[in-house]
């Protein structure tokens, strides 16, 4: 089989990108709960059009005075660019001659290869975005060597909103701290309702909270799942919260310690991530798939340059509406 052949069974870009898109898929915390609604743009840049709108009692005047001056809703737009995220890996045909099949007795095939290396290349991508989305909560997103990508406060003019729930202090009612956190979220969301509560949390944030003298006397007349006596780091509900603990990964902090992000679940349109099309010929101005692949044949047909990308922006719409909690 000459290389024409190879890439002709198997190594175009259609073929390539539907295969990425197509393997199989290991979700994050994020991910899985569908937190981010994901939308492809035929764009590199995210514009999203505001509206501040304030509810306001009308004040009450003598018939004949001037009446209450109504101010209208503020508009504005919001631009964020994608980030392109491109990996890169190549097949040598020495890697693959003479080598087994992993699982079976058979010689390895190329295209056996390829998968690997495309899961391989997805499974760092989906970290990525999910690394992405999770710093989104803090207000601001970080690339993978901790500069600042987005900075979600800075372009909608706001600070974080903020809860102490001073876990270390014995006599805290931690049940009142988590209320006036969801008041301060619902605050921002209006007339909006969350369906669900969700805290994403460090792994020290999570024991100052589940061994606090108010927590563990709520929680005594529980049954055997309780977290007196069984690990709820993946599912521990406390006034209708949801608290899961994230763990660092990747060589980066995911959420820092002694802190947690309280997250209001099922709000239309508060969490997304916008996909930007591939940087290629084929791919400009036309609607975006959430991951590529492409292939080029190396010098004299000895090696395949495999490479795989995606181009995301994730964030929250309304950055106050996520209340930081700190221990």
């Amino acid at each position: 089989m000459d290389i024409n052949e190879i890439f002709s069974s198997g190594f175009d870009s259609e073929t390539l990108t539907v295969s990425i898109n197509a393997a199989p898929f290991a979700p994050g915390l994020l991910a899985s709960r569908k937190l981010y609604r994901e939308v492809p743009m035929s764009t590199t840049t995210a514009v999203i059009e505001l509206i501040d709108e304030i509810l306001r009692l009308v004040q009450s005047s003598p018939r004949g005075a001037p009446a209450d001056i109504h101010t209208s809703a503020t508009r504005r737009i919001v631009e964020f660019a994608a980030a392109r995220l491109l990996t890169q890996q190549t097949i040598h045909a020495d890697s693959w001659q003479d080598r087994r099949g992993f699982g079976s007795g058979a010689l390895a095939s190329i295209e056996g290869e390829r998968d690997r290396f495309l899961a391989e290349m997805r499974r760092r991508l989906e970290a990525s975005i999910e690394y992405h989305r999770t710093r989104a909560l803090a207000g601001v997103v970080l690339d993978a060597d901790g500069s600042v990508m987005l900075d979600l406060l800075a372009e909608f003019g706001v600070s974080q909103n903020t809860q102490s729930m001073a876990l270390a202090t014995p006599t805290t009612n931690v049940r009142n701290q988590i209320m006036a956190a969801k008041r301060k979220a619902e605050i921002e969301l209006g007339s909006m309702r969350p369906k669900s509560w969700l805290a994403v949390c460090s792994a020290s944030f999570f024991d100052a909270l589940t061994a606090h003298p108010s927590v563990v006397e709520a929680v005594a007349g529980w049954d055997a799942a309780s977290v007196l006596r069984a690990d709820v780091r993946a599912d521990f509900g406390f006034a209708n919260v949801q608290f899961v603990e994230v763990r660092n990964a990747a060589n980066v902090t995911w959420i820092e310690a002694d802190t947690a992000y309280l997250v209001p679940e099922g709000v239309p349109d508060l969490f997304l991530t916008h996909y930007a099309p591939a940087d290629y010929m084929e791919t400009a101005n036309t609607m975006a798939q959430p991951l590529y692949a492409k292939a080029e044949i190396g010098s004299m047909g000895r090696s395949i340059r495999l490479e795989s990308q995606t181009n995301p922006v994730s964030f929250c719409t309304k950055p106050r509406a996520v209340v930081k909690l700190t221990a």
